[in-house]
């Protein structure tokens, strides 16, 4: 058995093959296959985060979207519109909170069985959890929204277009709300964040609580990744990139480790593993954060 670094090669007439740059020994293989695992590990991190953007993204379209057909009809609507609305407003806001616990969640839960339950990087996420809790309304009121609609109802949201004829040529405002004496008669479990929600507006801006939520999660998902994540990635892609002689701007997906096998009979098998260094345009960002933190 024979194993060895090949690059992808493309030439004209969209023809591919494998060129052979080096055979490789067992022990390089394993280092390559930790190094592999090493960047693995970070981009399931990563990819519950884009999961949050994503819907996130989502839920931002579906209020562009709200707005230009609010232009379109005027600012009149049937109630066959505003239900359509309210299930679509609904529907993005339950995925944002969804995966935004989810990524809450699996970060707890991967710290504690990579690091310890009492470790300093799991004293570490939750310090960050608590900071944005204790200090951000929007957070806090968020997680326990997400609650209230796991146990009790759906959000009690409220959905208007106003013309305002002041301005030439006039506009429409649209609001999105929720209603706080509804959240408090059909949730007792607020904890520390009723108070705050009893000295909130009737009328909460559930556009405001988004934009702010995210804005937290973004804080706690950037400390934790540069904390647990930062040193381990940075050396994994060095490895990789000083192993296939490519300098720290290449991410493409040419390479793979290819393994020959071949039989008494003469049959062989030839097997490949891409190297992931796709994923070093993940790595890149990170490193960007790490600039700013």
């Amino acid at each position: 058995m024979q194993k060895g670094l090949f690059k992808l090669v493309e030439e004209g007439n969209e023809k591919v093959h494998l060129d052979l740059v080096q055979l490789v020994s067992e022990k390089k293989i394993a280092e390559l296959e930790r190094w592999n695992s090493v960047l693995h590990d970070y981009n399931r991190l990563n990819q519950k985060m884009e999961y949050v953007q994503d819907n996130f993204e989502d839920f931002n379209k579906c209020v562009v979207g709200l707005v230009e057909a609010a232009h379109e009809r005027g600012g009149a609507f049937s109630y066959p519109d505003h239900d359509q609305i309210m299930r679509e407003i609904r529907r993005t806001l339950l995925n944002l909170m969804m995966s935004i616990r989810t990524l809450l969640d699996h970060m707890e839960t991967s710290v504690k069985r990579q690091f310890g339950k009492k470790s300093e990087q799991a004293d570490y996420l939750k310090s960050l959890t608590s900071h944005e809790f204790d200090t951000c309304f929007a957070y806090g009121f968020f997680y326990k929204l997400r609650n209230y609609v796991q146990h009790c109802s759906m959000p009690p949201l409220v959905y208007s277009e106003n013309i305002i004829i002041k301005s030439n040529p006039s506009e429409l405002e649209i609001k999105i709300t929720l209603v706080r004496d509804s959240l408090l008669d059909g949730f007792t479990k607020w904890g520390a964040v009723k108070s705050h929600l009893e000295a909130a507006p009737e009328r909460i801006d559930l556009i405001s609580i988004v934009k702010d939520v995210m804005k937290s999660i973004n804080n706690i998902y950037i400390k934790y990744a540069i904390e647990t994540s930062y040193e381990d990635t940075l050396a994994a892609k060095a490895g990789i990139l000083a192993f296939i002689g490519e300098d720290d701007s290449y991410s493409l997906e040419e390479y793979f480790i290819g393994t020959l096998m071949v039989w008494k009979d003469g049959r062989f098998d030839f097997s490949t593993k891409a190297l992931s260094t796709g994923i070093f345009r993940k790595v890149k960002k990170l490193e960007e954060w790490a600039v700013t933190v």
